[in-house]
């Protein structure tokens, strides 16, 4: 299984964004059952948050719904992700530029065992815990089966 970041979903919903056509291909292979992916609560917290900030939470309310649809799993941030969360941050106290929502995902993966996260997100790459790949790369690596 694969983690997918909030920005994957995001860019899948904005026909104007440069990463639309294959985020919308990626995110239509979950949709497909093409591949299995997985994804945490915090990341529609995340995607609520960003649409109502751009004044459309119908959107964000139609884009969380999709994700639900897709998605093999949404995984929660329970009592062991936020003692993980902790940990991860401890590790990591030099980076401070890393968000704290990243360390959240991270410490969602580590605790439910998904070695890979596809992003745009190049401050993933900083993390050891987990192997991060764009969607590009993603795609390049397992293409589709037909």
């Amino acid at each position: 299984m694969i983690y997918l970041d909030t920005n994957v979903f995001m860019y899948a919903a904005d026909k104007t964004s440069r990463y639309y056509a294959v985020c919308d291909r990626l995110t239509g292979m979950a949709a497909h059952n093409k591949i299995k992916i997985v994804t945490s609560a915090e990341t529609i917290q995340e995607v609520i948050y960003l649409f109502q900030n751009r004044g459309d939470l119908e959107k964000g309310l139609e884009m969380s719904s999709y994700i639900a649809e897709i998605i093999n799993e949404i995984l929660p941030v329970d009592g062991s992700v936020l003692q993980q969360y902790l940990s991860t941050i401890g590790k990591h106290l030099r980076q401070e530029k890393i968000s704290s929502r990243d360390f959240l995902h991270v410490a969602t993966c580590i605790v439910y065992k998904i070695d890979m996260i596809i992003t745009y997100d190049a401050d993933f790459k900083k993390f050891k815990e987990i192997k991060t790949l764009t969607p590009e790369q993603f795609l390049i690596a397992h293409p589709p089966q037909l």
